[in-house]
């Protein structure tokens, strides 16, 4: 067997970085408008305790990096405007004044899907609210291209499907 048999045989298929969907409560099915998403990251922390001049490391807590999506801005500006009134009813501009975190905190998926479009790893993202909803660009320089804004989402915790 060569070695490019050896390395070809160890997989069956190598997962695709542009096939994955997006849901999220409050802002629907945005999959065919997310240009770009993130699995967020995660951290376990370290604790060290002190032991006879040794440090023994032992697992702290687990904490979350901010999920980002990037989308394509229609000319009726749909998620852009479903993001920014979602992010005002937070914290209202005028009279900063805030909700309840039960009032708009939300669930939201990220599927990397296989080639023929089945689900082949879910994350499942619990208390998530806008902490940033992005500038949008303007440049009369920028021919055929697509307008878009990234939003940036803090979430409680996630469980992996």
């Amino acid at each position: 067997m060569t070695a490019i048999d050896t390395f070809t045989g160890a997989f069956n298929d190598l997962a695709r970085p542009n096939r994955f969907k997006v849901i999220c409560a409050r802002l629907g099915d945005v999959s065919a408008l997310a240009k770009a998403a993130t699995a967020p990251a995660q951290t376990v922390g370290q604790l060290d305790a002190n032991y006879q001049g040794r440090i023994v490391k032992l697992a702290g807590d687990r904490t979350y990096a901010d999920w980002t999506a990037t989308f394509y801005g229609t000319d009726s500006y749909q998620i852009y405007r479903l993001a920014t009134v979602w992010s005002t009813q937070i914290n209202t501009p005028d009279g900063n004044t805030s909700a309840q975190p039960n009032a708009y905190k939300a669930p939201a998926t990220v599927m990397q899907l296989d080639r023929t479009g089945s689900p082949i790893h879910t994350w499942n993202l619990i208390g998530v609210w806008p902490t940033e909803v992005g500038q949008v660009d303007f440049d009369w320089g920028t021919n055929d291209t697509p307008l878009e804004f990234t939003v940036t989402f803090a979430f409680d915790y996630m469980v992996p499907v």
